[in-house]
C-alpha cells in the first residue's frame, strides 16, 4: 500500500466516525433490505438467529418499519430497534428500545402472522439498528425489511 493509498483510507475511516450515518446505512428512506436468518449467523443468548440492518434517522422523524416473510415457511420474524444511544456491544444482554412480534402484527386490519410492522418516532438523530429475528431458537428464512415515512395516526402504541 502506497503513502496516498494510506492517506485516502485514513481519511475515509476518520470521516465515517466524525460523521455517523452519512452513506453507511443498509437502508435507506424509501429502501428495502432483503436478508436471510440462517445458520452461521449471530445469535442471541437464548439461541435464536439475528440480523441486523442501519439507518439513519433523526429525532421526531415518524418512521414505519416492516418486515415480510420471503420464505414458503413462516419462521415467526421479529423485529427491535435499538436508538444510536443504546447499541449494545454484547448481543447476550440485548435491550431493544422498541420491539414488535407478529402477534401484534395487522395488515389492513386482519392480523398478520408474517409480517411486523411498527411506526415510531425517533428520539435521537443518528444511525439506528434493527435487530430482525424470530420467536424460537433455529427459526430461519428469508425476509424483506423496508422503511418509509410513516405519520401520527399510524404511531404504534408501546406498552
Amino acid at each position: 500500500m502506497n503513502r496516498e493509498s494510506i492517506r485516502t483510507f485514513a481519511l475515509f475511516f476518520a470521516f465515517a466516525f466524525i460523521f455517523p450515518g452519512c452513506g453507511n446505512e443498509d437502508l435507506k428512506l424509501g429502501g428495502t433490505f432483503n436478508g436471510d436468518l440462517r445458520t452461521g449467523d449471530e445469535k442471541l443468548a437464548s439461541g435464536e438467529f439475528i440480523d441486523y440492518v442501519t439507518f439513519y434517522g433523526e429525532a421526531g422523524q415518524i418512521v414505519k418499519i416492516a418486515c415480510e416473510c420471503e420464505s414458503g415457511e413462516d419462521p415467526d420474524f421479529y423485529l427491535m430497534v435499538f436508538k444510536p444511544s443504546s447499541w449494545e456491544a454484547n448481543v447476550s444482554v440485548i435491550s431493544a428500545d422498541f420491539e414488535i412480534d407478529d402477534v401484534d402484527a395487522t395488515r389492513d386490519g386482519v392480523q398478520d402472522s408474517r409480517s411486523p410492522a411498527m411506526t415510531i418516532r425517533l428520539s435521537e438523530t443518528g444511525v439506528y439498528r434493527i435487530g430482525v429475528t424470530t420467536k424460537a431458537a433455529g427459526n430461519s428464512g428469508r425476509y424483506k425489511v423496508s422503511l418509509s415515512e410513516g405519520t401520527e395516526s399510524e404511531l404504534t402504541p408501546m406498552f
